[in-house]
């Protein structure tokens, strides 16, 4: 299944689009996207379980995640 990776130029064409084979040049943006996206929820999981063990409030907990993801996105 495509995720978001351009369009038919046809809008009769987007079924078959959306199930057809990625062409090679696509495969390193797949594979690069889902390396990210293992990646965030990896640090996710783990943050999730190490504030499950603290007894930080819910607010700071957030905002440490969203300063977390905002570094991530900048090195990226």
């Amino acid at each position: 299944m495509r995720v978001g990776i351009g369009r038919p130029n046809k809008r009769d064409h987007v079924t078959d689009y959306v199930l057809s084979k990625f062409e090679p040049t696509e495969i390193p943006v797949v594979q690069g996207t889902v390396e990210k996206c293992c990646k965030v929820l990896i640090d996710e999981l783990q943050l999730f379980r190490n504030e499950s063990n603290d007894t930080k409030d819910t607010e700071n907990s957030e905002e440490t995640r969203v300063q977390y993801h905002t570094q991530q996105q900048s090195a990226l």
